[in-house]
């Protein structure tokens, strides 16, 4: 399997977006998400959605590989629940090597999926 390449919605301030929490899951556990971080600098809301309503599971976003990326961030999203962060490029984008200009995130489980949206 490979990982699951996530393109960001991309807002528009005062228009409604009807497809911008289109959630999407990994394609392996272990591969997790790539998130698009190049056609903006800009901060960048993640929402993550477990859909197994017994356990819960965390998700992990790995530090960007710049000078401000200093430490993964991980977070445990309750059972059937959602959990939405905004990240700055600037402590998870990696600026070079194979995943130059995304964002990595990996799931503790297949039941966590994701979307990704630009702010305005």
């Amino acid at each position: 399997m490979a990982v699951k390449e996530i393109t960001p919605e991309v807002l528009v301030r005062n228009k409604f977006d009807a497809d911008a929490l289109a959630m999407v899951a990994a394609s392996a556990q272990a591969d997790g998400f790539s998130i698009d971080a190049t056609s903006a600098d800009h901060r960048m809301l993640l929402v993550f959605e477990n859909t197994d309503g017994a356990v819960a599971y965390d998700i992990t976003i790995k530090k960007g590989n710049g000078l401000q990326g200093v430490k993964d961030l991980t977070q445990e999203i309750a059972a059937g629940k959602k959990a939405a962060v905004v990240v700055e490029s600037g402590a998870f984008k990696n600026v070079s090597g194979t995943n130059k200009g995304k964002i990595i995130a990996i799931p503790e489980n297949l039941a966590v999926k994701m979307a990704a949206i630009v702010l305005p």
